[in-house]
């Protein structure tokens, strides 16, 4: 980050990493509202969340992209008590919302822990 270049080495291999990712999301969102609109007899579910799930070097970073999400979004920072995950929620009526979150590494190290004990001894996972 300089004074001419306001974003970090990780905001920079984000950007870069996109590859129309971006464009092809919102474009798959746009043709699934026309679907949906125009075959009313479709069923849907009460609501739709598009979740972002923030990818970071580090907890400091990940809590910063938390931060610089809900002020794009205008939302405040939420979390676990425990401080293991931090979140930033806009919702678009009553049925629509986007939601960013961001787990720390060690609750990510225990949930890994977690599924691989489970998948060492499939009894557990019953």
């Amino acid at each position: 980050m300089t004074a001419t270049d306001p974003y970090t080495d990780w905001e920079r291999r984000q950007h870069e990493a996109d590859n129309g990712k971006r464009a092809a999301v919102i474009q798959g969102l746009r043709q699934a509202a026309r679907y949906i609109e125009t075959h009313p007899d479709l069923p849907l579910p009460a609501s739709v969340e598009v979740n972002y799930c923030i990818p970071a070097d580090s907890d400091k970073d990940g809590d910063d992209e938390a931060f610089r999400i809900a002020a794009i979004i205008g939302a405040k920072v939420t979390g676990d008590e425990d401080g293991s995950s931090s979140e930033a929620v806009k919702a678009f009526g009553p049925a629509v919302s986007y939601r960013a979150v961001y787990l720390t590494r060690a609750r990510m190290a225990a949930h890994y822990a977690r599924v691989a004990a489970e998948k060492a001894q499939p009894e557990l996972a019953a």
